[in-house]
């Protein structure tokens, strides 16, 4: 059995695939932007005021 490529069908594997693809993007760009939100509000909590940039508080 040869199996044709049709490539003006959408077939239910397709869309499948389409679906998942997309879900996935979506929920990786929230995680990221969720941690990517995270990291700089840590970083702004751990450097002093009137400190020069890139200087933490932690031990310097």
């Amino acid at each position: 059995m040869r199996m044709r490529i049709e490539w003006n069908r959408v077939t239910w594997y397709s869309w499948l695939a389409a679906v998942v693809v997309f879900g996935g993007a979506l929920l990786a760009g929230f995680y990221l932007g969720a941690r990517w939100e995270q990291v700089h509000m840590e970083n702004a909590l751990t450097e002093f005021p009137g400190a020069p940039t890139g200087t933490a508080a932690a031990g310097r």
